[in-house]
């Protein structure tokens, strides 16, 4: 927000937080974490071996989803 004031070119910053939260699947959660390039760059036979075994804690430990937390800023200002 300091930013937009210092600038000079805006108007009142507004600003709002918007929780919310996703429910991911075991399924969800795999493909979360194939999508890393750490995780894509393990040997297949690893990353095939480490999914299930993330798949395996979703199940067992979550109850087969995973709730995870986001919040999401908003910033809005009118340009003078």
């Amino acid at each position: 927000m300091a930013e937009f004031d210092g600038a000079g070119a805006f108007g009142p910053v507004l600003q709002l937080r918007v929780p919310w939260t996703a429910t991911q699947t075991v399924d969800g959660v795999q493909q979360f974490f194939r999508s890393f390039s750490s995780w894509m760059a393990l040997e297949p036979d690893t990353r095939t071996t480490l999914l299930g075994e993330v798949g395996a804690l979703v199940d067992h430990t979550f109850g087969g989803a995973v709730e995870r937390p986001f919040l999401t800023a908003v910033y809005s200002a009118q340009r003078r």
